[in-house]
């Protein structure tokens, strides 16, 4: 039977120290299978061999873990160790070897009393930077951020909740993350639901009124069903939820005292599914009046995204400005935000003062472009509210009085449901006076 040379033991040492390298630790049958192969024999068989490699990992004082029985041997597992040593330092390639074992990083650079060649002296590594959020590129108040992070955990920590918590044995359903994200246009709420997704790494789905409805009979149902099937099967797939969102959810959800009996057939089945569904919702609206009053119980958090003050105005507009972006010196991010404009429509006069810029072959972004970007969005944005207003005039019964004042009473935000009941009101009373006149 042969000894180890000096020759196997380095070829030994060169493996380990490689093995090492790519993984914390190395299969002592996987040493004697590439270092003895196919010499095995010569040196005693399998068993003698993985004694041979163990006493020379003893002798280096790498770590030895597993069964201590010589049978067993094989499932032994090395592994460095972390105790210190003041002499007798190897180097194995990139790794150093002291009598007590595998000197890491930290050792070199923290124990003073070892005596190191300048080639073993690591440098302090650069700290590493903190991962940023997508979600911090949406301006919005931090207390408002924290309630949605919080809601949005649970896809974190879903088997510590409802497995090893035991939650699942209380909760046969209503488990999902249902968030209503609510407020004015362009408040960020999408924007939001999109950040959300890349943060988990996951996929958005964006649903709208138009995808689902259908004229067959019971279409718009099965659309429904098929949109949580998906996400389903998605989880499956991939091991983590889908994000279903659902924009301008008061189309799909409407009360349904105020609908017939097909629509509220449709808004049982869609509220049902988010019950029954154990994965992320998210609802967005402008309005949350004309929602169905029993959908406030399936919801995990109300957010509402706020109309942006001026301070945040101004974080916005630098936000959608890219550092390549040729920006003059004369733009005043300060007066830009002092126009009362939501995120969206701050995004649109950016877009727009852009698109004009590149227009006119200008080579800076001026100060003059986002200004007049700004001056069409704010009288565009003006037009079409008066606009709106007045749809809900049209049709009035017998037409307005001489004395009436449209433009002042277009002043108060009636809802359409109230502006009928004053139309009605207002329409008895022309009539019980048109009556006593009569008789």
């Amino acid at each position: 039977m042969e000894q180890l040379t000096e020759k196997h033991k380095e070829k030994i040492l060169e493996y380990i120290a490689k093995s090492l390298e790519q993984d914390k630790f190395v299969h002592v049958n996987a040493v004697v299978r590439d270092c003895f192969s196919p010499d095995v024999f010569l040196f005693g068989g399998s068993p003698r061999a993985t004694l041979a490699v163990c006493e020379i990992c003893d002798s280096l004082g790498l770590i030895k873990t597993g069964p201590a029985r010589y049978e067993e041997r094989p499932r032994t597992v090395i592994a460095p160790s972390r105790e210190r040593s003041n002499s007798g330092i190897v180097r194995i390639g990139p790794l150093i070897f002291g009598s007590g074992g595998l000197l890491s990083p930290s050792d070199l650079e923290t124990a003073p009393e070892l005596d190191l060649a300048p080639e073993f002296k690591r440098k302090p590594s650069a700290p590493k930077k903190p991962k940023v959020k997508a979600t911090e590129s949406v301006i919005l108040d931090a207390q408002i951020k924290e309630e949605i992070y919080a809601a949005i955990s649970q896809a974190e920590y879903e088997k510590k909740i409802f497995v090893d918590w035991g939650f699942n044995e209380v909760f046969e359903k209503g488990k999902a993350i249902t968030l209503l994200f609510y407020g004015q246009p362009g408040t960020g709420k999408t924007m939001m639901a999109e950040m959300l997704a890349k943060d988990l790494d996951t996929e958005l789905r964006i649903i709208g009124a138009a995808e689902l409805r259908s004229s067959e009979p019971g279409g718009t149902e099965r659309a429904i069903q098929t949109v949580f099937r998906k996400a389903m099967s998605f989880f499956a797939d991939n091991q983590k939820h889908q994000i279903i969102l659902f924009d301008e959810c008061d189309s799909l959800l409407a009360n349904r005292s105020r609908t017939g009996s097909i629509e509220s057939s449709q808004i049982n089945t869609l509220l049902t599914s988010i019950e029954r569904h154990e994965g992320i919702v998210i609802l967005t609206t402008n309005r949350v009046e004309p929602l169905d009053p029993a959908l406030e119980r399936r919801i995990t958090a109300k957010i509402q995204f706020p109309f942006p003050t001026q301070e945040q105005r101004e974080l916005i507009w630098k936000r959608f400005i890219p550092e390549k972006a040729p920006l003059g010196k004369d733009v005043d991010f300060k007066k830009l935000a002092a126009h009362n404009l939501a995120g969206g429509n701050i995004k649109n006069c950016v877009l727009n003062a852009v698109r004009f810029a590149a227009y006119t072959k200008a080579r800076k972004l001026k100060m003059a472009h986002f200004t007049k970007a700004v001056e069409r969005e704010v009288a565009s944005k003006k037009a079409f509210e008066e606009e709106q207003k007045k749809r809900r005039f049209r049709g009035f019964p017998g037409g307005y009085s001489e004395d009436f004042n449209k433009e002042e009473f277009m002043q108060y935000d009636f809802s359409p449901a109230k502006i009928m009941k004053e139309i009605k009101f207002t329409s008895s009373l022309l009539r019980e006076k048109t009556e006593k006149e009569i008789n």
